[in-house]
């Protein structure tokens, strides 16, 4: 069996997993456009494949090195592009696998549609797009737990969907001990890991942290990331330094490999976007052993109310969410034995138990019998 995944970029969303699937005995290849982009080179996101990896790596400079892959004998491969629109690159590639009349495999997370108008007019260009593709795709990995309804809702068979996710390493391959963190141990500690972007909802989050004077006196709020929002929270931070002390903190951004470090030293993750397709922090947090408070907008809500020791709140409820932030301080710091409970239970979002998980869609899809026997996400 072979496997080709098509990237702009090599991201760790998707090399650990292809890494994974490679040491099951399967002939995997990643394309991507770069190797990373200057923004996602700060975030520590310069993946340097090993000169041991089972994976074969393959960058696309121009028309005729991807003429040149194309010509390859790869024609017997399921080709996994990620979305379906808004890349050129992949947009571009897709449509060359297309003329040659490849099998392909769509990798998509759930849309962003909190604007009305353009809520209506993307579902529109969607079903038009699903519509005329159909034909020509394989499968369709839903990384979402709304996706699959959503898909099916916009014209795609359900027999094509597969429920899917951000899969990643384990944080005891890459934790680095050594790493710095200036979270305090004697407070509990809530962590928020992301851009500081409205979207994200940090400004309600830091106005519910800064506001509620238990939050304030027993707990700690750390952000890890940068945004357009940084500024005037820091600003607003500085401004009401007397009342909070020093219980809000910005480290800035992060490099990735110390990211597991801040995770396990966190009591609580809390993730209160308003849209997330999936929201791979959600994952790291849990694969640390970390409960996490997410809001019902990610795509990773489903796996987050799963693991028990973690909440999800309706997306927007900022009552909602004071509310179980107060529930999970007063709870308390859990047990090392329960992180340790998490932390296994979270072993089915790592990029082994993922790699087995698609594999084994992949050689359903390559049986006689579709219906029957689908393979379940591992969380379930």
């Amino acid at each position: 069996m072979k496997v080709i995944f098509w990237q702009t970029i090599i991201t760790p969303h998707i090399f650990y997993l292809a890494e994974s699937l490679g040491s099951l005995n399967i002939d995997v290849t990643y394309v991507a456009l770069n190797k990373s982009t200057p923004d996602r080179s700060v975030m520590g996101w310069n993946i340097t494949p090993s000169s041991t990896s089972c994976v074969r790596f393959h960058l696309i400079n121009s028309l005729e090195s991807l003429n040149d892959f194309l010509a390859s004998p790869i024609s017997d491969a399921f080709h996994i592009f990620q979305g379906v629109r808004g890349d050129k690159f992949l947009s571009f590639c897709q449509s060359k696998v297309s003329n040659f009349g490849f099998k392909q495999i769509i990798m998509l997370e759930s849309p962003n549609l909190n604007n009305i108008l353009f809520s209506y007019l993307k579902s529109q260009i969607y079903k038009h797009i699903f519509s005329s593709t159909n034909d020509l795709i394989t499968a369709y990995l839903a990384i979402g737990y709304r996706l699959p309804l959503w898909l099916a809702a916009h014209n795609v068979p359900p027999s094509k969907i597969y429920q899917f996710a951000y899969f990643l390493d384990s944080p005891s391959n890459n934790l680095d001990p050594s790493s710095p963190s200036s979270i305090s141990h004697k407070k509990f500690r809530f962590l928020y890991v992301g851009s500081l972007l409205k979207d994200k909802g940090v400004l309600d989050l830091f106005k519910i942290f800064v506001s509620n004077k238990y939050l304030r006196l027993y707990s700690s709020l750390h952000f890890i990331g940068d945004g357009p929002l940084r500024k005037s929270l820091e600003s607003h931070s500085h401004c009401l330094r007397s009342e909070i002390s020093h219980e809000v903190v910005f480290h800035g951004n992060v490099h990735n490999s110390q990211i597991p470090h801040f995770m396990s030293h966190a009591d609580c993750l809390v993730l209160p976007s308003r849209h997330d397709g999936w929201g791979a922090v959600v994952s790291e947090a849990l694969l640390s052993g970390t409960p996490v408070i997410v809001s019902s907008s990610c795509g990773s809500a489903e796996v987050a109310r799963l693991s028990r020791l973690s909440s999800v709140f309706n997306s927007r409820d900022w009552p909602s969410l004071l509310t179980l932030m107060l529930a999970h301080l007063f709870r308390g710091r859990i047990s090392s034995h329960s992180r340790e409970q998490l932390q296994s239970w979270a072993r089915c979002l790592s990029a082994d138990c993922g790699a087995v998980y698609l594999a084994s869609i992949l050689k359903h899809l390559q049986s006689s019998s579709i219906i029957q026997d689908r393979p379940a996400p591992p969380w379930q």
